[in-house]
């Protein structure tokens, strides 16, 4: 577990995102893509996707019983696909890049038009987007690895990949979508917490801005990083977090904020691993 979990990250540092053809996660949207055309309909039709999602994770069980030499790369394969290191500071990054905001690269990564939106709101988005993805990306799945291993990992990566496509309130999602988003919800409630929590050294006023979160689990690392770069974080007509207008710098900063989180909570992530593997569990 151990070894695989260090290989799976250092070939995310060093590469990054698979190409598509050969993406697991771009694997289960189509999958998702082809039960939104297929069987849509009431909550019951969407309900399904999580059943099949089970039976596709504890499949790889079953890896434990092929030889090392060729389970391993794998399991390494898999667990890679299922968190986003390198390319979330990548997509943040670049939507910043010479010193002012990139409308089309923030627009990549947040769900908003971002059309309208000036410099300061531009630069809340793109921090909201990093704090978010710090926990979806890789703390959660992480998370599910270190307490169910790889089946865990694959498990939250396919049930957070469905949330994205059709875990909308819309006229066409509200029914179909809800049981995957409402299960996302479940899956993300302690990792939504735990950065919060591994974010508390960082900031005197981090546990101050806990009121911001209102229970809800993507405003807990949205409040933390707001309280930590000390910057006003708004989405129009949804919520707002007092302080300065955030800069092209601030976006920079929350990079290294995110990193500084994720360092930390691969250590323990590693330091359950290794307690694990030592003690036969």
């Amino acid at each position: 577990m151990l070894l695989e979990l260090l290989s799976a990250v250092a070939l995310d540092i060093a590469i990054g995102e698979y190409p598509e053809k050969i993406h697991p996660v771009v694997w289960i949207g189509k999958i998702v893509d082809i039960w939104d055309k297929k069987f849509y309909g009431e909550f019951w039709h969407g309900f399904l996707l999580i059943p099949l999602f089970l039976l596709l994770s504890s499949s790889l069980y079953f890896l434990n019983f092929l030889p090392f030499l060729v389970a391993f790369p794998i399991k390494v394969y898999i667990l890679k696909s299922a968190f986003s290191i390198r390319a979330l500071y990548s997509f943040v990054h670049n939507t910043c890049k010479n010193g002012k905001m990139k409308r089309d690269e923030v627009q990549k990564i947040v769900s908003r038009d971002t059309k309208n939106l000036d410099e300061g709101h531009l630069a809340s988005a793109a921090i909201e987007s990093c704090a978010e993805n710090t926990v979806d990306s890789i703390i959660s799945p992480l998370f599910f690895y270190a307490f169910f291993g790889l089946p865990g990992a694959f498990f939250f990566r396919c049930i957070n990949t469905a949330d994205a496509m059709i875990g909308y309130r819309t006229p066409r999602y509200e029914k179909f979508g809800k049981a995957v988003a409402r299960t996302d919800d479940v899956l993300n409630y302690i990792p939504a917490r735990l950065s919060f929590l591994l974010s508390l050294p960082l900031s005197k006023k981090v546990w101050r801005y806990r009121k911001y979160a209102k229970g809800k689990n993507g405003m807990y690392p949205i409040s933390a990083f707001s309280a930590i770069l000390g910057v006003k974080i708004e989405k129009i007509g949804h919520y707002f977090i007092p302080g300065k207008e955030p800069v092209v710098k601030d976006v920079e900063k929350s990079i290294t904020v995110s990193g500084i989180i994720v360092t930390v909570w691969l250590w323990m992530v590693i330091g359950i691993a290794w307690w694990c593997e030592t003690f036969g569990i």
